[in-house]
């Protein structure tokens, strides 16, 4: 169950991205965020960099631009 879980989801992530970058005609930069980032880019070809903080690192960005 838990082997069929991962690896569905290692097959969702890819296969979205799959779709977005056929869709836009891009090849953008696949950077994973949130805790479990990890968890899923050692085995996720599309994903390239790894940033379990990016999400706060933006909003503590936009804090300070707007202090």
């Amino acid at each position: 169950m838990k082997s069929g879980i991962y690896w569905g989801y290692i097959s969702l992530i890819e296969g979205i991205i799959e779709k977005i970058k056929k869709e836009t005609k891009t090849n953008n930069i696949v950077i994973a965020t949130g805790g479990l980032s990890n968890l899923f880019s050692k085995d996720c070809s599309a994903i390239e960099i790894v940033d379990e903080d990016l999400t706060v690192k933006g909003l503590m960005h936009i804090f300070n631009i707007n202090i």
